[in-house]
């Protein structure tokens, strides 16, 4: 729409300026989002404090503000997600109240629902229900009602049982002191999970939670999100078959399926939990104290707070173990850990000694502390990222290298890497299939991949001959470890080439060190 409006193609504007808007709108419903969940009828000025200091630190935090600004979906989850969160929030303490359907707040949630799965598929609607729904029968397994014998002792032999089969499953897989932590994580959380579900089975908690379940309709909510997904994949295949760009378009679906789904990653939950800790900089510090005090002091948990709880945690579990432990992952999970801080300050406020000092003491440290955040991501991602580091986007490079050598877009590939941005810059349609090419040493270890002994056989045959440029790892150890010396690769297949060392691009175009790489130039 954006783009329609100022008469031109998609461009990088138009991207960020959605996500911005993304960010931005994510902002106002984690404000909406705690007015209604941490009420508390005998606190009634806890609630709108805890929405509004949550909020406004989810402002200042770095990933926040970071997803707010690239060009990824997933900040566009995080409006519909928080909002769907309030609104079976609002149902389930109508329930509690006033044995009651909230229909306007099940409808909101539906259609909440529904557009956030059109944004990222099922993650969000993964999020709501482990969130939302999760947090309801999370409730009942803590709340105070007699224990069954039987259940009781069922849970502590097959607790034990899962995580000891976790521990099998991935020890295997472990090749890092960070890996073996993540594999304890794994078990605990495995053990954890099937001594909760034993007991939400209990016949009168079970009745607790499907009493609640029976007013918050979670088959229209989360039947909104999938029917959204069948309905956008339908639509999607038809254009794929209309435009002819089946095998391209499969391939890509097929890529971000594996690519996004990793079952019991080792290092997965230790990776998120180092986001956690400063994922949205002072909100997160908050948002720790938070589950450290809860834990401690066991303030009274309302029905919104619960789902506060069971949004963090058991959206944490379901990262940690359905994902690689990437930062981006954890967006719609942003807004509850602000609003705990929120609460837990809030409450800290209210708990200090009332003298007019202490409180205007605390409320400025507050706000130089957010102030700085909010201050510090605007001048590091308005200008001081691109001019301290551009190397990290690949936009310089391209650009350099243009204007240097005679690059046909055309006959560029990749070796040991594939990034989209890149074809971006090239001005390559990658939505059309026509994509710098992907080569590796084989393809046993990237499926992706076509093993590069083609390209060397298509360009020795072909006529005329011209240039082809090759983007590849540099000659590091680690590369030519994993994907083989491409410089003794080309040798062999009695091709010339001549490399350009990066030295010989400007400093404000090499790529970063983290990820170095070299231009190779294939001659005739």
């Amino acid at each position: 729409a954006s783009a329609e409006l100022r008469g031109e193609r998609v461009d990088l504007f138009d991207v960020r300026l959605t996500v911005a808007l993304g960010g931005m709108l994510g902002v106002f419903a984690t404000y909406f989002a705690g007015r209604v969940l941490l009420r508390d009828p005998h606190e009634p000025d806890i609630g709108p404090r805890a929405a509004f200091y949550g909020a406004l630190a989810l402002c200042g935090g770095i990933l926040y503000a970071r997803s707010s600004r690239i060009g990824e979906l997933d900040i566009l989850m995080v409006p519909t997600v928080v909002t769907a969160m309030a609104c079976i929030g609002a149902a389930w303490r109508s329930h509690v109240d006033r044995q009651k359907t909230l229909w306007w707040a099940v409808i909101v949630a539906t259609l909440c629902s529904a557009i956030a799965a059109l944004t990222k598929g099922p993650i969000p609607t993964a999020v709501i229900a482990l969130g939302g729904y999760g947090a309801i029968v999370m409730e009942s397994v803590f709340c105070d009602l007699p224990r069954s014998k039987t259940h009781t002792l069922v849970a502590r032999i097959a607790a034990p049982l899962a995580a000891i089969a976790t521990l099998f499953i991935t020890l295997p897989q472990v090749d890092s002191t960070k890996g073996v932590f993540g594999v304890a994580v794994h078990a605990l959380v495995a053990g954890c999970l099937v001594w909760g579900l034993v007991r939400a089975s209990e016949p009168a908690r079970a009745k607790r939670w499907f009493s609640a379940f029976s007013r918050t309709h979670p088959v229209f909510v989360l039947g909104a999100g999938f029917g959204a997904l069948v309905w956008w994949i339908q639509g999607y295949r038809a254009v794929a078959e209309r435009t002819g760009l089946d095998e391209a378009l499969a391939r890509k679906e097929q890529y971000e399926v594996k690519d996004n789904l990793r079952l019991l990653v080792p290092e997965s939950p230790i990776n998120n939990l180092e986001f956690l800790t400063y994922g949205i900089g002072v909100a997160s510090v908050a948002c720790l104290i938070a589950l450290f005090w809860i834990a401690r002091d066991k303030p009274r948990v309302t029905t919104g707070r619960w789902i506060c709880l069971g949004w963090l945690l058991l959206g944490l579990v379901l990262f940690s173990t359905m994902g690689k432990g990437v930062a981006r992952y954890l967006t719609p999970l942003w807004p509850t850990a602000a609003l705990l801080g929120g609460w837990w300050f809030a409450c800290a406020l209210r708990d200090i000694p009332q003298t007019a000092s202490a409180s205007r003491t605390w409320r400025v440290v507050a706000a130089l502390l957010l102030g700085g955040s909010v201050l510090i991501n605007g001048v590091w991602y308005g200008f001081g990222r691109d001019a301290l580091h551009a190397e990290r986007s690949p936009r310089d490079f391209v650009r350099a290298a243009k204007d240097r050598y005679p690059i046909d877009p055309q006959r560029v590939g990749t070796f040991g890497f594939e990034t989209p941005a890149l074809d971006f810059y090239l001005t390559l349609e990658t939505h059309l299939g026509e994509q710098a090419e992907y080569w590796a040493k084989d393809n046993k270890k990237d499926w992706r991949a076509t093993p590069i002994a083609v390209l060397f056989e298509r360009l020795a045959s072909e006529s005329p001959k011209r240039p082809y440029h090759l983007v590849a790892l540099a000659n590091t150890d680690d590369a030519n470890r994993k994907f083989g010396v491409v410089r003794a690769m080309l040798d062999d297949a009695g091709l010339a080439w001549s490399q350009s060392a990066i030295e010989d691009l400007p400093a404000w175009s090499r790529p970063p060190e983290t990820t170095p790489v070299t231009l190779i130039t294939i001659l005739p």
